[in-house]
């Protein structure tokens, strides 16, 4: 089933980067989005994404050509070649954003939208329950809710609270 969603879901983004005039694909749009946290090497994100080094370097000249990404140097080891986001990828990044914001092109949005918000409500718990239950599940669910906050910049939805934040107020509803 997450399968399913996750095809979804890239097919909904693809969808909106093919028409999109900056011409990048999913690849380099995943790659922006990495770099937009932190600079990073090939290598990292090669070992991020799962792929080969030499399998992302099309996709990395391509950002650099069209002047989303750049180059820089490591002072400390020569050989270390961080990539960062500039200016004008940061830009595109928030209007492609802007572009998933709209609910109307959001098919995994559409789809919770129709099952109301007390299904919506069990299933976010539910799967905050399955992922809890993972190794390192907290620190997973942690991220997931930061990326999210970042991503809406907004507060954290009804049923989407940091475990220590749902600690704290089941302590207070106890007292």
């Amino acid at each position: 089933m997450a399968g399913a969603i996750h095809r979804a879901s890239v097919r909904s983004v693809e969808e909106i980067l093919n028409g999109h005039p900056a011409g990048i694909s999913n690849l380099q749009f995943g790659l922006l989005m990495s770099l937009r946290q932190e600079a990073q090497t090939s290598r990292e994100l090669s070992r991020m994404f799962g792929l080969d080094p030499s399998t992302l370097v099309p996709s990395v000249n391509g950002l650099v050509t069209k002047g989303y990404v750049q180059r820089g140097t490591d002072l400390q080891d020569r050989r270390r070649v961080p990539l960062s986001i500039t200016e004008q990828g940061h830009a595109l990044i928030a209007a492609i954003m802007n572009h998933l914001h709209d609910q109307t092109h959001d098919i995994i949005v559409a789809s919770l939208q129709q099952m109301g918000e007390s299904k919506q409500a069990q299933l976010i718990a539910l799967l905050r329950e399955l992922i809890l239950g993972l190794p390192d599940g907290e620190q997973m669910v942690q991220g997931m809710i930061d990326r999210m906050n970042a991503y809406l910049n907004t507060e954290p939805p009804d049923g989407c609270h940091t475990p220590d934040s749902e600690s704290a107020s089941s302590t207070e509803s106890q007292h």
